[in-house]
């Protein structure tokens, strides 16, 4: 049997302040998974175009 520990994490003020940003990432690429998923691509080659329309997005 194979010990288990629970661990609670207490993050800085500026490690908590990233969570926006994890979130967003998290986000986009889950969509970029979605979309790929529908267009059936399944090389991560072929997500490119997906990533860039991403990036250009998210700045606007």
């Amino acid at each position: 049997m194979k010990p288990v520990v629970q661990v609670r994490l207490l993050p800085t003020p500026e490690q908590a302040a990233l969570e926006a940003t994890l979130c967003a990432v998290n986000e986009a690429a889950t969509w970029v998974s979605a979309l790929a998923h529908h267009q059936r691509v399944f090389r991560f080659t072929d997500q490119g175009v997906s990533v860039r329309v991403v990036r250009r997005d998210s700045l606007a």
